[in-house]
């Protein structure tokens, strides 16, 4: 019966995707059966979903210890740990996995991920064929073959991905992935109509995964949550000093943010952590209770589960997100750096509606949207620096690119560090650098501004609305005299 209870709780707590609610659900069902190991998977997807990945180890840890061992259970694990940042340890669990079981798909397709991070892209091409050898229809593995290969497959993977798109009776979660795959490949083969109609398959399948799912992306809802974030108040603000000091690089995602985030982790202080998503829970926490008061608590919850940072005082966050908590970040760290990021928007723009991102960006799906939505970014940045000037530093990928190893000492300095010589070759870094950018980010470095031209004549819908938002096409900032009309 208690397990009964635990689970029916857990299971509406999960339909509902309310995470703080499964974690309740799932502790109160571990404080009447600690030794249920259903209870601790559910409490580890909980933590995991809201970005507690060190804490989701531990208890998915407690359903290794209670049930016998598996080669499932060694390839959840290892996947976990990818996510806590912990690679040695995920290395040992997926290796693991695959003694048990070398045909484990979802292991193999974890071990190339964390090759290709680790930059050993061969072996992870090769790991990513194996997977999909076993299984043809594995999506995570076909969508990072495409990353590893420039979009570049063969004619009858690009076959096979195509009977995957268009099957009606696979589940959406397989057909996203399989189109958005296909797009590439036709790009790369440099059919621009084709991969275009391709790109928006994808994304009406991913609208209808939306509509599903309950998301849709509205501009005035968008405006109106941005105008309650910026009139939080930005004080009292915690006092300067702790370590970790955070470093946060923000702005539109594809932006050079993965750039920045490699050339500052090369330095012998600072510990790359990618897009930690902690801090925009803390940000919905403090919209829902207004006159909640950010304290030293609320920085301590975001700087938990970091896990061994190798005695480094430092570490980034790259999480583009973090732009709308520019404020928050400004109470619990005043002392942290704030990189601002900005590069040309159609080339933004057009970047991003070429990638599957997470169902937390429905704006993806629309040019026009993604224009808007473009625009409120640009809005909410302008409002930042007038409100908080001089917090920000801002960087234009451009520059950066053509002219990186004085962009890179700009940047290192004005985060307050000392100069280090590995930030000027961020490609070579040893470091694993934990995203679907690695790829980018482990080539020299270059202006990578080559592909609105050739989409030039089906973005019209897009740079409108980037016009009508007063974005400079140049820059992607909002046009010099327009106010931003937040406050």
């Amino acid at each position: 019966m208690q397990d009964r209870r635990g689970g029916l709780a857990c299971d509406f707590a999960r339909d509902r995707r309310n995470w703080p609610g499964l974690e309740h659900a799932a502790r109160a069902w571990i404080s009447r059966r600690p030794d249920q190991p259903l209870a601790w998977r559910e409490a580890a997807r909980a933590l995991f979903e809201m970005g507690r990945h060190t804490q989701a180890v531990k208890a998915f840890e407690r359903v290794q210890a209670l049930e016998p061992e598996s080669a499932a259970n060694h390839a959840a694990l290892g996947g976990l740990l990818l996510h806590a940042l912990d690679y040695e340890a995920a290395r040992v669990e997926l290796e693991q996995a695959l003694a048990l079981d070398p045909d484990h798909v979802g292991a193999l397709s974890d071990q190339a991920t964390l090759l290709t991070y680790l930059g050993r892209f061969a072996e992870a091409e090769a790991a990513c064929r194996a997977a999909l050898e076993r299984n043809p229809d594995h999506a995570p593995a076909f969508t990072l073959l495409s990353r590893l290969t420039g979009g570049r497959l063969t004619e009858a993977e690009t076959a096979h991905l195509s009977r995957i798109t268009e099957d009606p009776r696979a589940p959406l979660d397989r057909r996203i992935p399989a189109a958005f795959a296909r797009a590439h490949a036709l790009d790369a083969d440099g059919k621009v109509e084709a991969a275009f109609t391709a790109y928006g398959l994808a994304h009406v399948l991913s609208r209808e995964r939306d509509r599903l799912e309950g998301r849709a992306y509205d501009h005035a809802t968008a405006v109106d949550r941005a105008r309650r974030i910026v009139a939080l108040p930005l004080a009292p603000a915690q006092p300067p000093g702790g370590s970790p000091r955070p470093i946060f690089v923000v702005g539109m995602a594809r932006s050079g943010t993965t750039l920045v985030e490699a050339m500052l982790a090369s330095h012998t202080r600072v510990f790359g952590a990618g897009e930690r998503v902690i801090l925009p829970g803390l940000l919905e926490a403090w919209l829902a209770r207004s006159d909640a008061a950010p304290d030293a608590a609320w920085a301590r919850a975001y700087l938990e589960g970091l896990g061994d940072l190798g005695g480094r005082d430092h570490v980034t966050d790259k999480m583009p997100r973090n732009l709308e908590s520019v404020g928050l970040i400004t109470r619990l760290f005043p002392d942290a750096p704030i990189i601002l990021m900005r590069r040309d928007p159609v080339e933004t723009c057009l970047s991003l509606y070429r990638q599957e991102f997470s169902r937390d960006w429905a704006f993806v799906h629309d040019l026009a949207d993604l224009g808007r939505a473009y625009g409120l970014t640009a809005r909410l940045a302008a409002h930042w620096a007038r409100a908080l000037p001089g917090r920000m530093i801002e960087v234009q990928y451009e520059t950066l690119a053509e002219d990186f190893a004085a962009e890179a000492r700009r940047i290192v300095a004005a985060c307050g560090l000392d100069w280090d010589a590995a930030c000027e070759s961020p490609s070579k870094s040893p470091r694993p650098i934990a995203t679907f950018s690695t790829v980018s980010a482990r080539s020299p470095v270059r202006v990578m501004n080559d592909r609105a031209e050739a989409y030039r004549p089906y973005l019209g819908g897009l740079i409108g609305a980037l016009e009508a938002e007063s974005v400079d096409l140049t820059t992607g900032g909002l046009k010099a005299g327009v106010e931003p009309g937040l406050a």
